[in-house]
């Protein structure tokens, strides 16, 4: 046999990404049945590791003592001292005693502190230096300034009251100033929250109306007189405590004969008698009650989703008026029947609600269930993996996406005088974890179990590559297994942003996988993923904290930090050691498909020797396998990269026999060396011929 006879019969090379949908003989060169911890995005055409992870912080070993971490979210920190305007981190999870802790992490500094009085919540945003969680919390970044870092957590806003009858009394004199007619009053509760802003609790006027004991109308029938108004018993006071510890004061506004609506009199500091003698013409320039400051509907029963667009915070909710104790604060709108509803509160005050006029209906066609006798508890479950509820929200542009399970509504508008709510498309999401804002655009997961990305103008499938991995496939026979990733793993998903790369965890599998937006490729399956689908914070805007750190020398564009699953309250950074990960050489591996030669076609064929392309000098090692038909594998063990000659190659031979078959494939799995950079290969070629007996049959 001549060396002149010898071809290229199967190859590695061009290394581009993953192709799970076609069949084998029919991959492009470059693409990959499977692979993991790739990246060959890194470097055109070469192969080369995902960049690894680095642990950030261990919470099992601080005060805080974590045991598990649920929630991660990022926060932008404008403090003081050794903390100026830097990223930090919100964690929440549970400690040695399963009780629920809320922490806050400084990477730059390692400094960790407490959030008391937290509720579990699964979603926040931050507005201005307010985090408001979809638990119907909110914390004051401010406060966390001290260097020992405490603070707690305050109601979002606080519930309209409902005072009892009070007392009071008419008197007339030469000094007061009430005239001749009736007076009617409403009160408020006021709360000045630590940054300074005052939290005025709502009424319903349409309540007042209806029923006397709300409002409070007093005739006076002789000029110059009083109004003395004192508290009636029943518990009510003037001022007092809130739930989350604060202190309220109570706002009295009163009717104006001069012209309609309520005008403010007095700020009552003190649970003392008021005695009102203002005329109408001393308040008529005074402010006006203000009828609609509501609170949010996201509670501790219902965590629905929330995100900033046109200076509002809205929410995304199933939400019902009706007599469960367990509902939310009712409204008027529902008629006790349960409706997919987005809430935006008063721009610039995101604690402020309008339960009537600031409300769109996104239809009701399929909702959760708030009581049933599957759950008595009357929460609102919104990661089932059926039915039409929301799903979770994103900003594209102008446009805001309201997710839910079968389609995508866009709101639409600047402002409450024109804000729309259409029904823009229907492609729904499953997984509320994986809507992902990058790029101009916002990447998610389909109900069917798809990946789209929406830029504005049209939804676009990304996951054709990729679609018999995330779909179950049912097995030839009933003796086999489901295949792929199931419905269930599918809810769980969670997706994060980094080095341009949009990546799609599933937590219940240990496994993620990477969408390069430049190139438009899938680029390879890793095998970890956060603990759970909210245990991750992904910061396009933020350099990685871990090259201040003095660590490696980071080489992520953004931060993305996750709870490891399986070592409870530990933070890692991904994407960031290009060698290592979690400070052990990083193993990656590259399985091509069942490949014809170009040459000599579908024929049997004799196969020789297989070389291997890749740089000079490199520190590693390789597993180069070949796999011929049902044969054994023929498996090429190198272990050092660094020898030359820079093509290095291995005789197939077996006993002096060289493998013939008919069909073949090749992988390599590559493990680079601690402290050094990671080997990348760039060919792997196997060269064979027809055998003696067969080459009358090639036909040219």
């Amino acid at each position: 046999m001549a060396a002149e006879d010898l071809v290229p019969v199967v190859s590695l090379q061009g290394f581009k990404g993953l192709q799970t949908s076609k069949a084998q003989p029919y991959l492009e060169p470059g693409e990959a049945v499977t692979s993991s911890n790739c990246n060959p995005t890194i470097i055109k055409g070469a192969l080369l590791p995902e960049r690894g992870r680095v642990e950030a912080v261990n919470l099992t070993t601080a005060y805080l003592a974590l045991q598990s971490v649920s929630v991660v979210f990022p926060i932008v920190f404008s403090g003081t001292g050794a903390y100026p305007y830097v990223p930090a981190y919100i964690v929440q999870g549970l400690n040695a005693s399963s009780a629920l802790v809320t922490a806050v992490y400084f990477p730059l500094t390692g400094a960790i502190g407490t959030i008391s009085g937290g509720r579990a919540f699964t979603q926040a945003v931050q507005y201005g230096s307010v985090v408001y969680t979809n638990a119907g919390q909110r914390v004051f970044l401010a406060s966390l300034a001290a260097a020992e870092i405490v603070s707690q957590f305050y109601d979002w806003q606080y519930p309209p009251i409902n005072f009892p009858l009070l007392g009071y009394g008419i008197s007339s004199g030469p000094t007061n100033s009430l005239g001749i007619g009736t007076y009617w009053y409403i009160y408020t509760h006021t709360t000045t929250m630590p940054d300074g802003t005052i939290s005025e609790t709502s009424v319903n006027l349409d309540s007042y109306a209806d029923n006397a004991s709300l409002a409070y109308g007093h005739t006076v029938s002789t000029a110059n007189s009083e109004i003395t108004i004192a508290l009636a018993g029943g518990g009510n006071v003037w001022t007092g405590t809130n739930d989350d510890g604060t202190t309220f004061t109570t706002n009295i506004y009163r009717t104006s004969t001069n012209q309609p609506g309520y005008y403010f009199v007095a700020n009552q500091t003190t649970n003392t008698t008021y005695v009102d003698t203002a005329s109408d013409e001393s308040i008529v320039s005074n402010q006006m009650l203000e009828v609609h400051r509501d609170p949010p509907p996201v509670s501790a029963n219902n965590q629905g989703f929330i995100e900033i667009h046109k200076s509002s915070v809205w929410c995304f909710v199933d939400y019902a008026e009706g007599p469960d104790p367990y509902a939310p604060p009712p409204t008027k709108l529902t008629s006790y029947q349960t409706q997919c509803q987005l809430w935006y509160s008063n721009p610039g005050r995101p604690w402020e609600f309008d339960d009537s006029a600031q409300v769109l209906l996104a239809d009701s066609d399929v909702t959760v269930t708030v009581s049933s006798t599957a759950n008595p508890n009357g929460l609102y479950y919104y990661d089932q993996p059926y039915g039409n509820a929301p799903r979770g929200m994103a900003t594209v542009g102008t446009i805001l996406c309201a997710f839910k399970q079968r389609e995508m509504w866009a709101v639409l508008g600047d402002n409450s005088s024109n804000f729309i709510a259409r029904n823009y498309f229907g492609i729904g999401c499953t997984a509320p974890y994986s809507i992902t804002p990058v790029l101009g655009g916002v990447y998610w997961l389909s109900e069917s179990g798809d990946i789209y990305s929406f830029d504005g103008s049209a939804p676009n499938y990304v996951s054709a590559d990729l679609r018999n991995f995330i779909r179950a496939i049912p097995g030839v026979s009933a003796l086999e297994p489901i295949t792929g990733i199931n419905p269930i793993d599918l809810a769980e998903a969670t997706g994060f942003f980094s080095n341009f790369t949009y990546y799609l965890a599933f937590p219940t599998r240990q496994q993620t996988v990477g969408y390069s937006i430049p190139d438009k490729v899938w680029t390879s399956i890793l095998p970890y993923a956060p603990a759970t689908s909210s245990a991750v914070a992904s910061v396009p805007a933020n350099p990685n904290q871990v090259q201040p750190l003095g660590r490696i020398d980071g080489t992520s564009l953004n931060e993305v930090i996750v709870g490891r699953y399986g070592s409870p309250g530990i933070l890692d950074w991904y994407f960031v050691d290009p060698n290592n990960d979690l400070g052990q050489p990083m193993t990656y591996s590259w399985q091509g498909g069942v490949t014809p030669s170009r040459t000599l076609g579908y024929q049997e064929k004799q196969y020789s020797f297989a070389t291997l392309f890749a740089p000079v000098g490199q520190q590693g090692s390789a597993v180069v396998t070949l796999q011929v038909d049902a044969l054994e594998p023929i498996v090429w063990n190198i272990p050092d990269l660094s020898v030359p000659p820079r093509l290095l190659q291995k005789s197939l031979g077996v006993s002096g026999t060289l493998v013939r078959g008919f069909q073949a494939s090749l992988s390599i799995s590559v493990t680079g060396v601690a402290t050094q950079p990671a080997p990348q290969i760039w060919a792997v070629d196997v060269y064979g011929c027809l055998p003696p007996d067969r080459k009358q049959t090639l036909r040219v």
